[in-house]
C-alpha cells in the first residue's frame, strides 16, 4: 500500500511536497528581512519615491525632489513641556517666545517653575483654563476664548498669573 500511495504522490515524504513544503519556506523567508541581531521582522513597503539604489521612480513629478530647509534658530524648534496640575501640554520654545512680555514667554520669568528632574516646567494652576491660555500664544495673535466650563472670575485670575497682560485681562472683566 506505501508503495502505491508513494506512486501517486501521497506518501510523506513525496518529491511534490518536498517542493511545496520548499517553496512555502522560501516564500516566508522572502516575507521577512533579519535585524543586525538576527531577530526577524515583516519587511516595510518601499517607498514609492524611491527604487533600491535610493534614486527617483515613478512619483508623483516624476523625479526626485530634494526639499531645501527654511534657514532658521533651531533652538527655537526645541519642545517644551509644561505640566499643569498633572496635565501635560507640549509645544515650542518659537511658540512661547512670540510674547515675550508674559510669563511663558520670558525665559527668566518661567525659569522659577521648571522642575529639572521631570525636565518640564510646572503650574498648580486650573487645568481646564490652560487649554486657552495655550492657545493665546499657538494662535500667534493672541487670540483667547476662556472655555464654557471655566468661571469668569477664574479665568480673569489664570490671564493675570499667566501675565497676558492688561488688553488681555479687560476683554474678560
Amino acid at each position: 500500500m506505501a508503495a502505491v500511495a508513494g506512486l501517486y504522490g501521497l506518501g510523506d515524504d513525496s518529491r511534490h511536497q518536498r517542493q511545496r513544503r520548499q517553496q512555502a519556506q522560501q516564500a516566508n523567508q522572502d516575507k521577512t528581512d533579519k535585524t543586525p541581531d538576527g531577530l526577524s521582522e515583516p519587511s516595510l513597503p518601499k517607498l514609492s519615491s524611491q527604487d533600491e539604489e535610493g534614486g527617483a521612480a515613478h512619483g508623483f513629478g516624476g523625479g526626485h525632489t530634494h526639499f531645501e530647509p527654511i534657514p532658521h534658530d533651531h533652538d527655537f524648534c526645541e519642545r517644551v513641556v509644561i505640566n499643569v496640575s498633572g496635565l501635560r501640554f507640549e509645544t515650542q520654545l518659537r511658540t512661547l517666545n512670540q510674547f515675550p512680555d508674559t510669563l511663558l514667554g520670558d525665559p527668566d520669568r518661567r525659569l522659577r517653575y521648571f522642575d529639572p528632574l521631570r525636565n518640564e516646567y510646572f503650574f498648580d494652576r486650573n487645568r481646564p483654563s490652560f487649554d486657552a491660555i495655550l492657545y493665546y500664544y499657538q494662535s500667534g495673535s493672541g487670540r483667547l476664548r476662556r472655555p464654557v466650563n471655566v468661571p469668569l472670575d477664574v479665568f480673569s485670575e489664570e490671564i493675570k498669573f499667566y501675565e497676558l497682560g492688561e488688553q488681555a485681562t479687560n476683554k474678560f472683566r
